[in-house]
């Protein structure tokens, strides 16, 4: 039998549904200048709350601790109520050390909310669509499984109504033109948030949700079909699996093979490197590197996508650039030698301290 849920859980449950119920009817309002700031600060406030109903469930005290009173443990108060947990506190509470997409999503949501609280940035909206809807379905996940199904809100929701068949090119182009004309610290802030995951945390849908909306063929289907429907994808079930390669097949295009496909993202590429030289490398000489070498092009540039692909590739899905084994090769090569390493980084190499001890 399911434990009854105490006064503290069930306020602090009912406040995150409806914040999240508010973030999503914010972020559907087709009037709306800034859809994105408003559902992620109604997101945040909704996990938070989620997360305070759960450490109330489980007999903890989701409050900020006071230091250096002597007295034993003590909390902070705001006026006559316990401070609470920051989301941030909470993730620590929850999730402990480990790090994943869910995490990784709740982290890049923080410091794009403290960047744009007070900026008009619609032009943000298309660029982070894919992290605010797996906010959405990440929080969905989670209150269903701490409290169960009767507190899902997948009933209260529905898909948006879209107007626009504009071809990815045409899209992709406008979207490119509009960023031009947002801020250059929040946009650097998406893309150095993006570059510095691993791999596996940036191809999660469980940071950033991705799918494509492709027509269904009606004329042979129930005329009680869903108009829209989701394909399951779940790597531990042979059966969903199959489906969704079936669906995958029929969106597939036709690419010319890079003879050294391009996987790692800048992070990677910095840890393999320094592992391989006598002296510090980090993300700052990296970054010297491409420019160096020229690579790619800068960060704001019109065609991203041209680069010396042998050794860095613009990745579209996530708008960023992903770099080859063979480029990693080519900087351990390069940089081998002192007096290279500071032509091409334009600072003088450091030795470690293990080696230099």
């Amino acid at each position: 039998m399911a434990r009854r849920l105490s006064k503290k859980t069930r306020e602090h449950l009912a406040k995150a549904r409806e914040s999240c119920l508010a973030a999503v009817a914010a972020y559907n309002n087709p009037t709306a200048q800034f859809r994105s700031g408003s559902y992620i600060v109604l997101m945040i406030v909704a996990w938070t709350s989620l997360f305070h109903a759960i450490a109330y469930q489980k007999g903890h005290k989701p409050w900020v601790i006071r230091t250096g009173t002597g007295r034993g443990i003590r909390y902070k108060r705001i006026g006559t109520d316990y401070r609470h947990w920051s989301l941030t506190d909470c993730m620590k509470f929850y999730f402990g050390t480990a790090d994943n997409g869910t995490r990784a999503n709740l982290r890049f949501l923080i410091g794009l909310r403290d960047r744009i609280e007070h900026r008009d940035m619609p032009e943000l909206d298309a660029e982070v669509f894919g992290e605010c809807q797996a906010a959405l379905i990440n929080f969905e996940r989670l209150l269903v499984s701490e409290f169960g199904d009767r507190f899902a809100l997948n009933t209260s929701l529905a898909w948006t109504l879209q107007f626009s068949e504009t071809s990815p090119a045409e899209r992709g182009r406008a979207l490119e033109q509009i960023r031009r004309r947002a801020s250059d610290s929040v946009v650097s802030y998406v893309h150095q948030f993006r570059s510095e995951l691993s791999l596996d945390i940036a191809s999660d849908q469980q940071f950033s949700f991705k799918v494509f909306l492709v027509p269904q063929l009606a004329n042979h289907r129930s005329q009680d079909t869903l108009a829209v429907e989701f394909v399951h994808f779940d790597p531990s079930d042979p059966v969903s699996m199959e489906d969704y390669q079936s669906a995958v097949v029929l969106l597939k295009e036709r690419h010319v093979a890079v003879r050294n496909p391009a996987s790692l993202l800048p992070k990677a590429v910095v840890q393999r490197v320094a592992r391989r030289l006598p002296w510090e490398f980090k993300m700052h000489h990296h970054t010297q590197c491409w420019r160096f070498f020229e690579v790619r092009p800068p960060q704001d540039a019109d065609d991203p996508e041209v680069t010396d692909t042998e050794l860095c590739q613009w990745d579209e899905a996530f708008r960023a650039y992903v770099y080859t084994d063979g480029w990693v090769e080519k900087l351990v090569h390069e940089l081998g030698d002192p007096e290279k390493f500071e032509e091409v980084t334009q600072a003088p190499p450091i030795r470690r301290i293990s080696d230099a001890a």
